[in-house]
């Protein structure tokens, strides 16, 4: 099994400059507590591998383009983990989907056998949905499971239009984690949705939620509430720390309901405390 990382969007600086999601292996770091509830839960970790090896050390994952553009057909990466430029743009989710879509295709012509699980941050899950719904994605690709952290599930002009809409046959069971006190995911998310793109009601101002609205999507997904003791984009950063880390890898090793994970971690580790941001 292989399990990618997905960023959201990066304001300030280059994502790679973000460590939490390829390079957070210190003690409170995302992967770091990705990995140990994993093995807590008696699975090998594969986080950033594939056959075993850390896509770093795969030469089909670090192709010679730019890392951010991902020209000559090749996709944005940085040092073999895939990465988008970021930008809180509906341009940059639909160029980041489109990449996405070619190095899971990588992937899947690295170990065609190998089941593949996704975790993503804020609009990375909305790249994730994109690109699950391209029809340039390889047929047999199928996520075991994805985690969806805080992400804005955009509802469209009306009740019948979804910006970002997923492929729910493309997925095994999604578990879709949030905390009531973030308000990047709804408030600010709603104020900031990009730039008009092919389809103008993909970025108009419209409402965004933490549970996804469209009914042919929500028999894929489990959602769970999250206490964090931080409130705002504390809390929205917070979704990324080494508690969630932690829950993620006990869920994906055990591929069972959360409700059975929970009752044995709430007691230790929630509410997530303040400042566990994974950095």
């Amino acid at each position: 099994m292989s399990t990618i990382v997905i960023h959201g969007t990066m304001t300030h600086k280059a994502a790679h400059h973000y460590t939490w999601w390829w390079n957070s292996w210190g003690p409170r770091g995302f992967l770091n507590a990705l990995v140990s509830g994993m093995e807590e839960a008696g699975k090998a970790a594969d986080v950033w591998k594939i056959k075993g090896k850390p896509v770093s050390a795969t030469p089909e994952l670090s192709p010679k383009a730019s890392f951010l553009t991902g020209r000559m057909g090749q996709f944005g990466q940085h040092q073999g983990h895939f990465m988008w430029d970021g930008a809180d743009m509906g341009p940059s989710r639909d160029a980041a989907a489109a990449n996405l879509v070619k190095y899971l295709n990588t992937l899947h012509q690295i170990a065609p056998q190998e089941p593949l699980c996704i975790v993503a941050h804020s609009h990375g899950c909305n790249v994730v949905k994109m690109a699950s719904a391209s029809n340039k994605l390889s047929a047999p690709i199928h996520f075991r499971q994805a985690v969806f952290l805080a992400c804005p599930h955009f509802q469209g002009v009306d009740k019948t239009t979804y910006t970002y809409k997923l492929k729910p046959e493309r997925f095994g069971k999604i578990l879709n984690l949030y905390s009531p006190y973030d308000s990047v995911q709804t408030k600010y998310a709603e104020s900031v949705t990009g730039l008009p793109g092919a389809r103008l009601a993909d970025y108009m101002p419209v409402n965004s939620f933490r549970i996804d609205q469209d009914p042919e999507a929500q028999r894929a997904y489990e959602n769970w509430q999250i206490l964090t003791a931080s409130q705002g984009t504390v809390a929205h950063s917070d979704m990324h720390g080494g508690v969630i880390g932690f829950v993620a890898g006990r869920w994906l090793a055990e591929n069972e309901s959360f409700a059975s994970i929970v009752k044995h971690i709430d007691s230790r580790l929630l509410p997530i405390p303040a400042g566990d941001d994974g950095v």
